[in-house]
């Protein structure tokens, strides 16, 4: 079985709109297999994921999970700046 969660998570938000799939997609930045490409998914997504932002800042803020690996701080501080363009 695939462990390739973001992309369903990331179709489902394009299709439905649903904020859940984007708050999915958020989990999987720790995730040491798929973190970086959830992560490069949200920036793709760019101003349509702006919803978890608050979200996004909180796991900067607080280090509320276990990100400092593979530039993965970068790119979620990337994926703000893209969505709150």
């Amino acid at each position: 079985m695939c462990r390739c969660s973001f992309t369903p998570m990331n179709a489902l938000f394009v299709f439905t709109g649903k904020t859940e799939h984007l708050e999915a997609l958020l989990q999987l930045v720790s995730d040491h297999v798929n973190g970086g490409t959830a992560l490069r998914r949200l920036c793709d997504l760019g101003p349509a994921a702006v919803e978890i932002v608050p979200e996004a800042r909180r796991i900067l803020d607080e280090g509320a999970i276990n990100i400092k690996r593979d530039g993965r701080v970068k790119l979620l501080e990337e994926f703000i700046a893209i969505a709150t363009e």
